[in-house]
């Protein structure tokens, strides 16, 4: 459902660093938490509570400033969230999104080092 989105999101974060899906906790992910989701896991940084690693994991990726339509459109696409027309299926949603993150991340820790360079040589 949200594979191609994920695989999207994942190539813009291997452009910004190759590495990064060894630095997520899975056992904490959780893509309806600011902190706990792909971006707020990267983006956080250490004693900053007025921090909110989500957003700028999107100001850093997107060149903006979140809240404004392009990037709420951009996160979207890349798979940092998911359709929230419905409450329900926006729940729905997160728990399908945690999964398809977890399935690329679990994925490119199986890759061998050689691998994953000639995986980012051909993006």
């Amino acid at each position: 459902m949200f594979e191609d989105r994920v695989e999207k999101g994942a190539k813009l974060l291997d452009e910004y660093d190759p590495d990064w899906f060894k630095k997520i906790d899975l056992d904490t992910l959780q893509l309806y938490n600011c902190v706990f989701c792909v971006l707020g896991q990267l983006f956080r940084k250490p004693h900053n509570v007025e921090n909110n690693p989500y957003c700028e994991g999107l100001r850093i990726l997107f060149n903006n400033d979140y809240g404004t339509d392009t990037n709420h459109e951009s996160a979207l696409n890349h798979g940092f969230i998911c359709p929230s027309d419905n409450i329900y299926r926006h729940y729905l949603g997160i728990s399908d999104l945690t999964k398809a993150w977890k399935e690329v991340i679990l994925a490119r820790r199986r890759q061998t080092p050689v691998e994953q360079k000639l995986e980012l040589e051909l993006v």
